[in-house]
């Protein structure tokens, strides 16, 4: 699926880069965004009328039709993925998950928190490296209001 980009798209995007690069939590590294379509959001109805209306328009088929990234963002269609690495300290290798998944969502909240991020749902891919071998990776989703992380989802169902 492509999108073409409508005015105001570029500059979101470069913001949110932008806002995330410039975090600086010991042992999480940015990586790279991306966005991860929705198919489980309330608003998929708009979704496809914005389909409809590009092919009643007689747009490409590729998918390449003009839509607005930041209105799909506020709709939780299209979701901002923010890929970290998480190299693990050599002191916390042979903790147990619980302990581990708490330490993880304690940084995440960590590097998200106070960051000029627009309210929303974001997807956290982290991989988990240990002596340099990446050991796991997962998703996370949070949900962000007033530049705190107010809600961690283990999905989107």
């Amino acid at each position: 699926m492509g999108i073409e980009a409508s005015p105001g798209t570029s500059d979101f995007l470069k913001s949110l880069e932008s806002a995330i690069k410039e975090s600086t939590v010991s042992g999480l590294k940015f990586e790279g965004l991306h966005f991860e379509f929705n198919d489980q959001s309330d608003h998929m109805a708009y979704y496809d009328q914005i389909l409809k209306k590009n092919q009643q328009e007689r747009r490409p088929l590729q998918g390449m039709y003009p839509m607005d990234v930041q209105e799909l963002f506020q709709k939780e269609i299209f979701i901002p993925k923010l890929e970290l690495q998480y190299l693990v300290p050599n002191d916390q290798n042979n903790l147990p998950d619980e302990a581990y998944m708490n330490d993880l969502e304690t940084l995440i909240k960590e590097f998200l928190n106070k960051k000029p991020l627009p309210n929303g749902l974001y997807a956290v891919e982290i991989a988990q490296y240990k002596e340099d071998k990446l050991v796991r990776k997962g998703v996370y989703y949070v949900r962000m209001n007033n530049h705190q992380v107010v809600e961690f989802l283990k999905d989107l169902s």
